[in-house]
C-alpha cells in the first residue's frame, strides 16, 4: 500500500512503530536501493558555489522526484541502509549521507527559525543561528535555522540556497533518527 506524502500525519507509540513495521518486503527493499542510487547521482550540493543555480535547481528537482515517486516507508528504509553503511564507514556513502540530509529537511516541514535550546542534532553539518541583534548569541538566546541549506522562496517553493564551509568532524550523521525526529515533531511538508 502507497501512502502519498501529502496524506501522512504525524501519529505515535505503537501505531508509530505499526506503521513502519518491523521489517519491509522485497518491493520496499527494491525501491530503498533505487532511492540510494538516485542520491548518489544527484548533483553534490556541497560542492555548489552560491552562484550555481542550474545545479542548485537539480538538487532540488532530485528531492521532488524522490518525494512524488516514493513512499515514506521506503525513504525510511533507505535512510536505514545509508545509517547502517555509515556505521560501517562506507566512504562511498559519505556524498549520500550529505544527499539525505537535504531530502530529510525538503520532506518535513521544519522550520527556518527554531529554538537551538529546544531542537535535536543528529551529527551532520550543524546549523546558522540568528539571536536578537547578533549573528554569534548565547546558547539560551539562539534560533537555529532547522531548513538549511533550503530556504523558502518568494513564490512558495523551496531552493537551495545554502553553502557549506569548512570541514566536519564530529559524530555521524545519522538519517534514520533524523527522519523519525522531523516526521514525528514536524510532520509532512505541504507543497502548493
Amino acid at each position: 500500500m502507497r501512502f502519498p506524502l501529502s496524506a501522512v500525519v504525524t501519529i505515535g507509540g505503537l501505531a508509530w512503530f505499526a506503521f513502519w513495521g518491523l521489517g519491509c518486503g522485497g518491493g520496499d527493499e527494491e525501491q530503498a536501493q533505487e532511492i540510494l542510487a538516485r542520491l548518489s547521482k544527484c548533483q553534490h550540493w556541497v560542492s555548489l558555489r552560491e552562484d550555481d543555480a542550474e545545479d542548485r535547481a537539480r538538487v532540488v528537482a532530485t528531492l521532488e522526484d524522490i518525494r512524488v515517486n516514493f513512499t515514506l516507508r521506503e525513504i525510511r528504509l533507505a535512510a536505514a541502509k545509508l545509517g547502517a553503511d555509515l556505521k560501517r564507514e562506507s566512504p562511498q556513502w559519505n556524498r549520500v549521507e550529505e544527499e539525505f540530509f537535504v531530502l530529510n529537511r525538503y520532506l518535513f516541514a521544519v522550520p527556518q527559525g527554531y529554538p537551538r535550546n529546544k531542537a535535536r542534532f543528529y551529527g551532520g553539518f550543524g546549523f546558522p543561528t540568528k539571536g536578537p541583534g547578533t549573528f554569534e548569541p548565547l546558547w539560551h538566546e539562539a534560533w537555529v535555522d532547522l531548513m538549511w541549506p533550503l530556504s523558502h522562496r518568494e513564490d512558495a517553493t523551496i531552493a537551495l540556497t545554502g553553502t557549506a564551509s569548512g570541514w566536519y568532524v564530529g559524530p555521524l550523521h545519522d538519517p534514520v533518527a533524523e527522519f523519525d525526529y522531523f516526521f514525528r515533531r514536524f510532520g509532512a511538508r505541504e507543497f502548493p
